[in-house]
């Protein structure tokens, strides 16, 4: 597993995409595709919590960040929704 004491190995990045436009999806495949051939990972993420699983399998954070994470994106999610109802 790398740590900063091994700055030799790759980290996972993640890179969160909220463009649906083909172009940019495809762009973002081949980025992939080249950063994967030179041994290291990117992740394109839809959220914060999809990136955060990821971390979480790689054994980069703990579960207990994890269901931080998940908390913190609740929170997001039911501050947004009253705003969105007087919206119509």
């Amino acid at each position: 597993m790398p740590t900063p004491a091994s700055p030799s190995k790759a980290w996972p990045r993640s890179i969160r995409t909220v463009n649906p436009d083909p172009a940019r999806i495809d762009a973002l495949d081949r980025l992939v595709a080249e950063i994967g051939k030179t041994g290291a990972q990117l992740v394109v993420a839809a959220n914060s919590e999809f990136a955060a699983v990821h971390a979480a399998a790689e054994g980069l954070i703990s579960a207990s960040d994890l269901a931080s994470v998940r908390s913190d994106k609740k929170q997001d999610e039911q501050a947004v929704e009253p705003q969105s109802l007087g919206q119509n």
